[in-house]
């Protein structure tokens, strides 16, 4: 799934009413978009739940690039990458509980 595949769409609507969007945004830093990697994994769970329930990890092209040119192959992410998911909360740079 390329980052600009906008099938997730639906799920930011879904997110502002089932969700505090606002707190996860203002956690995150990262905007409630359809091209978050946030919403693009809620389509996946969703919509292909085959491919989800398969996925060993889900990365990125940075992580993926990172991991084999300079990790050996092992994929590593730093909290640039990481705050650009929707995921990592910036306050304690750790994975944000709410967002998972």
């Amino acid at each position: 799934m390329t980052w600009a595949d906008s099938r997730s769409a639906a799920y930011v609507g879904m997110l502002n009413e089932q969700h505090d969007a606002q707190a996860i945004y203002s956690a995150t830093g990262t905007p409630i978009h359809p091209m978050s990697p946030l919403l693009k994994l809620m389509w996946l769970r969703e919509k292909a739940k085959g491919v989800f329930n398969k996925a060993y990890r889900f990365v990125g092209i940075k992580e993926y690039v990172m991991g084999r040119w300079l990790s050996g192959g092992r994929h590593v992410v730093d909290h640039s990458i990481a705050s650009a998911t929707g995921l990592f909360s910036l306050r304690n740079r750790t994975w944000h509980e709410q967002s998972l």
